[in-house]
């Protein structure tokens, strides 16, 4: 398992490093502090990056800003699982 920032796509780090790698994170923490529209099109683009691939644990790409407001976590979570059942 190979832990994954924001600077990095996700998809590229599959590609430099091993395709057969599980890789957790990649959100940039900074994007849980933007509007909800923000923090859904962050996701969104993690998640199309990953497209489906297993071995993927979707997570902030550092650890939680302090001033994160708890309603956007919340939103991260919701848009996480709202990608996986659409991508169903």
């Amino acid at each position: 398992m190979l832990g994954v920032d924001w600077r990095l796509p996700i998809d590229e780090a599959w590609n430099r490093f091993s395709a057969e790698l599980g890789i957790q994170g990649n959100l940039d923490p900074t994007a849980l502090l933007g509007s909800e529209q923000h923090i859904r099109g962050a996701v969104k683009d993690v998640m199309q990056r990953v497209n489906r691939r297993p071995g993927h644990i979707f997570n902030l790409g550092h650890g939680m800003l302090p001033q994160t407001p708890p309603d956007s976590v919340t939103i991260a979570i919701d848009a996480v699982r709202s990608y996986e059942a659409t991508a169903a």
